[in-house]
C-alpha cells in the first residue's frame, strides 16, 4: 500500500497506515513520530521526506511495540 503525506496544521504532517505516523519540520530537519510497521513503510516514508528536500533528524517512538520499526 502507497503511503502518503497529509498536512494537518503549520509543519505538521500525518502519513495514515495501520500504525499512523507524525512528521514535524523545522527548518528542512524532519522529526518522525512512530517509525512505521515494517520496512516498506519506512522506506516509503523515508521517499516521502526525502523527495520534499528535506532530511530526517530524529526519530522518536511512543513506545516500544511490534508496529514500530
Amino acid at each position: 500500500m502507497a503511503l502518503t503525506l497529509l498536512p494537518l496544521t503549520g509543519d505538521t504532517y500525518v502519513i495514515p497506515s495501520a500504525s499512523n505516523v507524525g512528521l514535524w519540520v523545522s527548518d528542512g530537519r524532519a522529526t518522525l513520530i512512530d517509525s512505521g510497521n515494517d520496512e516498506d513503510a519506512g522506506r516509503q516514508i523515508l521517499k516521502l521526506i526525502t523527495e520534499r528536500g528535506w532530511t530526517l533528524d530524529l526519530i522518536v517512538n511512543t513506545h516500544s511495540n511490534a508496529d514500530h520499526i
